[in-house]
């Protein structure tokens, strides 16, 4: 028996360690790729598989593991899983206003992300997290960092916002 494992999605720039298995009278096996990216051994059914340019260009791949040909009557068999690769999200925009007056909590920071994959996730400073929207009032002086996060868990860091506390 082979198993590839499951078909998994990845974010650009990650390699993928597979989870593959042989059983029955199979005591080796080989990965193969529909790509051009390369495995750190592939005669292990853990190998580590690293995308190329190439790959993450087209979006996706089937890695193909194959059992030893083993003695006796059985063959040697195959089992596919899919590789998708996640482009990384972009930040296109980010704007602090400075508006705090004496401590109020009155500034605000606007992010605009895109490509990843669909609806985003903005976090600020590891803290609150936001879903959709982008521009987060509210805020008091201070520095802040904005990290987005797209539904396959892709993610990207933006600059250092500082919001100044202006005096009324």
């Amino acid at each position: 028996t082979a198993s590839a494992g499951v078909d998994t999605t990845i974010c650009e720039g990650s390699a993928y360690t597979l989870a593959g298995s042989i059983g029955g009278g199979a005591s080796s096996s080989t990965w193969t790729t529909s790509g051009t990216g390369t495995f750190d051994d592939e005669t292990i059914v853990s190998a580590t598989y690293t995308p190329s340019v190439a790959d993450i260009s087209s979006g996706s791949l089937t890695l193909t593991i194959t059992s030893d040909d083993p003695a006796g009557p059985c063959l040697a068999v195959t089992d596919d899983m899919v590789l998708t690769i996640s482009p990384i999200p972009t930040i296109t925009s980010e704007i602090a206003t400075d508006i705090s007056c004496n401590g109020a909590n009155d500034g605000m920071i606007d992010i605009v992300a895109a490509g990843g994959s669909g609806v985003y996730n903005y976090s600020i400073d590891s803290g609150s997290t936001f879903q959709g929207g982008s521009s987060f009032p509210g805020l008091g002086a201070g520095t802040y960092f904005v990290v987005v996060t797209d539904l396959a868990g892709c993610s990207v860091t933006g600059s250092t916002l500082t919001i100044a506390d202006e005096p009324s």
